[in-house]
């Protein structure tokens, strides 16, 4: 039963671990969104706003080899 009881209350921590790494997640990914609505508001130059197109692309999808 001690052993049971232990990983119920394992999972559980492992669980609660996985929601707030997925509110952090969702919290950078709306900042990142953020930032880059706001330089696109606010930089007018096309090579600029490409490029921070391209930062934000990495950031999200990672960089690619």
């Amino acid at each position: 039963m001690k052993i049971a009881h232990y990983w119920e209350q394992q999972e559980q921590r492992w669980h609660d671990q996985y929601l707030q790494a997925e509110k952090t997640i969702d919290e950078m990914e709306t900042a990142l969104r953020k930032i880059e609505d706001l330089a696109f508001k606010h930089i007018h130059d096309a090579a600029v706003r490409d490029e921070v197109s391209k930062i934000v692309d990495t950031v999200w999808r990672g960089a690619r080899s």
